[in-house]
């Protein structure tokens, strides 16, 4: 595969700016014919080389293993975005690697845990935590959204809340997170006529968010969760839906073996610094053409109109540096633990082994991010947030 004491009161700094401001024609009559004011830079003329991004970008270290693979859980645009820009782009060789073999899989865990996938790409995070707290050998080592859309779509066929009452849904397996939140939404929505707990069916289909939109244009369920994307399409369906809000929520992990990382730290480190300069890609809106064109050329991937509508809104989902927010990851576990899905005592750092992360940053960009350990206000103090 191809190839970043002294104070004024507001009165003294306008007093002195105003003062400044008065001068300057004098200094300016007294300035030297010869000198010239320099312009700042055309976008482009920054004094890079073609392909040279800017900002530390140390060269890595040989990774341990020259052929990995890295499992993504749908093959919608979006989800894979990353993964594929490291081999178009030529990431993948930059970083030492002869092969990053990128593939869609439903069972990227289980296929972490038998060695048979080097990498997850994008493993609900709540699954992973109590995985781990298993006894599964696996550790999270990035995080690839770290923001999600809680989106409630409704077929044709329900015109007010009661209509709910047994019928189909898709909205997470109960005991989880995601089950639970949902269910919050749905009897806030209806003014507590509907628990979808106890008054709908619960199925499984295979596939993401892409194939619930088509069920729920296909009334074979009844709501489902979707992201802006799907929204125009079921508009022109005839369907509905109800927006609970946008959070940010560390909600999807980057997850390799505790082996891989045991023994093959390089190999972690260098496939994120890979997935780092990926995000330089998605988060410079520039690049969007390119990406556009280059999608289409090597994996037949276009993107519909309602899918361009929501670009802009789908990469705010990504966390730019790779990794959650420190505070963030506290209110995402005491929503779990609210919700009883993770053990109360659970702190980050004994399910995010974040030091791979954090080299990664320190050699492209120069700091490293989150702490090692769970650091927030909250947490350090021992105080409670009423929650």
């Amino acid at each position: 595969m191809s190839s970043k004491k002294e104070r004024f009161s507001r009165r003294d700094f306008l007093h002195v700016a105003g003062g400044a401001a008065m001068s300057l024609p004098m200094l300016a009559s007294c300035a030297k014919a010869t000198e010239e004011v320099t312009a700042p830079p055309e976008s482009g003329e920054a004094g890079l080389v073609p392909g040279q991004r800017g900002g530390l970008w140390l060269p890595p270290e040989e990774p341990e293993m020259k052929k990995i693979t890295v499992a993504v859980s749908t093959p919608d645009y979006y989800t894979g975005i990353h993964w594929n820009i490291i081999n178009d782009w030529g990431f993948d060789a930059e970083e030492g690697f002869e092969e990053v073999d990128v593939f869609n899989s439903e069972a990227g865990l289980q296929g972490v845990v038998s060695k048979d996938i080097t990498f997850a790409a994008d493993l609900d995070a709540d699954e992973v935590m109590v995985a781990v707290r298993e006894g599964v050998p696996v550790f999270s080592v990035g995080t690839h959204r770290d923001h999600e859309w809680h989106i409630q779509g409704l077929s044709a066929s329900i015109k007010k809340p009661e209509d709910l009452i047994g019928q189909k849904a898709v909205l997470g397996s109960p005991g989880t997170r995601s089950f639970a939140q949902r269910r919050a939404h749905v009897l806030e929505w209806s003014d507590g006529k509907v628990d979808i707990e106890t008054d709908m069916e619960h199925i499984k289909l295979s596939g993401g968010s892409d194939v619930r939109q088509q069920a729920l244009i296909a009334d074979q369920i009844q709501i489902g969760g979707v992201f802006t994307r799907h929204l125009m399409g079921l508009k022109d369906a005839g369907c509905s839906w109800f927006v609970s809000g946008w959070f940010e929520i560390p909600q999807e992990a980057i997850v390799c073996h505790a082996d891989t990382a045991r023994e093959a730290p390089r190999t972690v480190i260098n496939l994120l610094r890979a997935y780092l300069k990926s995000t330089t890609v998605t988060h410079n809106d520039e690049d969007k053409p390119e990406i556009q064109r280059v999608f289409a050329e090597n994996h037949n991937l276009v993107l519909t109109p309602e899918f361009e509508l929501a670009w802009h809104t789908q990469i705010e989902d990504f966390a730019p540096n790779g990794i959650f927010r420190g505070l963030a990851m506290r209110f995402f576990l005491e929503d779990l633990k609210k919700y009883d899905v993770i053990p109360q005592d659970l702190v980050y750092h004994e399910i995010y082994d974040v030091s791979f992360m954090r080299q990664a940053q320190f050699e492209l960009y120069g700091y490293k991010w989150p702490a090692k350990e769970q650091s927030d206000f909250f947490t350090l103090s021992g105080l409670t947030t009423g929650m």
